[in-house]
């Protein structure tokens, strides 16, 4: 049966054609929406542009009638712009108002919208742009083998599995097989109907680290895997994303050979309570602050040589990189690492990852739960829907990191607070 919804400003910023996805349904804008999109039209980032082309499409649908009394969409749906609440103290009010006053749900991505709309008796969800509930992806799974199937990996490094066991899993997925009468076990990574021993020892180091745990044996073995062109990592704070991912990096660009030309490092411009506001000098003295984390893992990587990092900094070997600026840019040959991306909305994680060329490889880092933005939470960020889009695709893997290593009070920490 056809419903009603109501979009939240931070719906259409973030996804430009969410008044196309809600298929047979009702979607409404309320008259405050439009006037905060207006606010936002001449930004020059990802926002604006979002905002832009919502403006676009709500103008090509005026052809079809009066906003205002509702216009039919391809899908079969309808798009309805709401008039103006009056009496509203807040634009925030105003749409409550509107969803209650038509009997719509409120679809928003600001959390403390949703409590007040439910205090107001209006029904609210977040969106999920085609999440389903299932838990996100992990990367890992456990299986049960028996005992020749694991000497066979020992032996041989692989072993095809049962047909009903590979209909269940996916591309690069990892695995810990055990044998449940002996516990004899062995882990490996999943491909083309095998499991195949892991590439990465226990022992082995890469970029002068070994793995601490499992988990961080599994990153390395798909980090330095140039047949997988994106990574994905997540996990709590002091888990060893960045480090293991910066570790791999260095490695490639500087001792294997140059497989990559270069080791670039980004992440999103966003601050963890208030802003700082304008930072003066150049871009690379701009996102000085933004990158320490990288700077901080290549200085342990390197023995706290500060004269070579700055060095590979001028001759090229590790390049700085503004999200703002990289709509328009095609990176080749090189191993980019996007760090904190749980703070990229699905628009602009798109547009990063469109920009790696040929021969480069893109690593995603981030932990789900600490969002430093309102627009979205831990199942509607970037980075968790780029996990559940691409787990089935060859071409990405992915693994969250479950152990603290960075010290026994950061996994406390992590864990209670």
């Amino acid at each position: 049966m056809p419903r009603a919804f109501c979009l939240d400003t931070n719906v259409l910023l973030d996804d430009p054609n969410a008044v196309f996805r809600f298929e047979e349904h009702e979607v409404v804008i309320p008259f405050e929406v439009l006037i905060e999109l207006d606010r936002h039209k001449s930004r020059e980032d990802i926002v604006g542009a979002n905002c832009r082309k919502v403006i676009r499409s709500l103008d090509t649908l005026r052809a079809k009638g009066r906003l205002t009394d509702g216009v039919p969409l391809e899908d079969g749906g309808r798009l309805r712009v709401a008039e103006k609440e009056e009496g509203a103290a807040s634009n925030d009010e105003a749409i409550i108002a509107v969803a209650k006053r038509l009997g719509c749900t409120l679809i928003t991505n600001d959390i403390n919208m949703r409590v007040i709309a439910d205090a107001a008796g209006v029904t609210a969800d977040g969106y999920e742009w085609g999440r389903d509930e299932a838990e996100l992806y992990s990367g890992a799974s456990r299986i049960h083998l028996d005992s020749d199937s694991i000497n066979t990996i020992y032996t041989i490094g692989r072993v095809e599995l049962p047909p009903e066991l590979q209909e269940t899993l996916a591309p690069h997925q990892f695995l810990i097989a055990k044998n449940g009468s002996d516990q004899h076990s062995c882990i490996g990574r999943y491909f083309d109907g095998h499991m195949y021993k892991l590439r990465v020892e226990e022992s082995t180091k890469i970029g002068g680290i070994a793995a601490k745990n499992k988990e961080q044996r599994f990153a390395l073995d798909v980090l330095t895997d140039p047949s997988i062109p994106l990574v994905s990592l997540i996990g709590k704070a002091g888990c060893g994303k960045s480090l293991l991912a910066t570790a791999a990096g260095l490695h490639q660009v500087m001792e294997q050979n140059g497989r990559y030309n270069k080791l670039i490092v980004t992440r999103p411009v966003t601050p963890m309570g208030r802003d700082l506001g304008y930072l003066p000098g150049t871009l690379a003295e701009k996102m000085a602050p933004w990158i320490q984390p990288i700077r901080d893992s290549l200085s342990f990587l390197l023995g706290g040589d500060k004269r070579t990092i700055d060095m590979k900094f001028d001759d090229g070997t590790i390049e700085i990189e503004a999200l703002t600026y990289i709509r328009g840019r095609s990176i080749p040959n090189a191993y980019m690492i996007v760090d904190e991306c749980q703070n990229l909305s699905v628009p602009e994680m798109k547009a990063v990852v469109t920009r790696i060329g040929e021969g480069s490889k893109i690593v995603l880092t981030g932990d789900i739960e600490q969002i430093d933005g309102s627009r979205f939470d831990s199942r509607t960020n970037g980075l968790a829907y780029l996990i559940e889009k691409f787990k089935d695709l060859e071409v990405a893997g992915h693994i969250t990191l479950l152990k603290g290593e960075r010290s026994p009070l950061a996994t406390l920490a992590a864990n209670i607070l």
